[in-house]
């Protein structure tokens, strides 16, 4: 449950939606989402899995954005972090996970072992909603 408030915690600060309002239930509803091309954001954690900084690495297409393994960990890198949470939207509006997100998610979790920055989560974010993929086992 930890990492379910945790994942809420960073879906908040992504959207903008102050830290005094309800953590949203899972699969709640959220604002802001609609948008018409793919983002990828990191979440930088440190031990105590506060978050340290967010970054928008990707601004993608109407439905890609590629994910480089080297310049996502790069900020990671820089901070120190323990551990990071990634997400990014399917501006379809599904939170269903592609065979692509899966590969990705399993190529992250292999690349943060060998740096010793533990991937927390993968966060797909739709219209109205969003999907833990750790929570799913998709990827891990």
């Amino acid at each position: 449950m930890a990492l379910i408030h945790r994942s809420e915690h960073v879906l908040s600060q992504i959207f903008g939606i102050g830290f005094h309002v309800p953590i949203l239930s899972h699969g709640s509803r959220l604002c802001h989402t609609a948008v018409d091309h793919e983002e990828f954001w990191v979440a930088c954690l440190d031990t105590k899995n506060h978050v340290q900084r967010l970054h928008r690495l990707y601004k993608g297409s109407l439905n890609s954005s590629v994910v480089r393994v080297c310049e996502l960990f790069r900020l990671p890198l820089q901070l120190n972090s323990a551990a990071i949470i990634v997400a990014h939207n399917h501006p379809s509006g599904s939170t269903q996970a592609s065979p692509e997100d899966i590969d990705v998610t399993r190529t992250l979790i292999q690349a943060g072992e060998l740096l010793e920055i533990e991937v927390l989560d993968h966060l797909i974010i739709g219209r109205g909603a969003w999907m833990s993929m750790r929570e799913q086992r998709l990827g891990w």
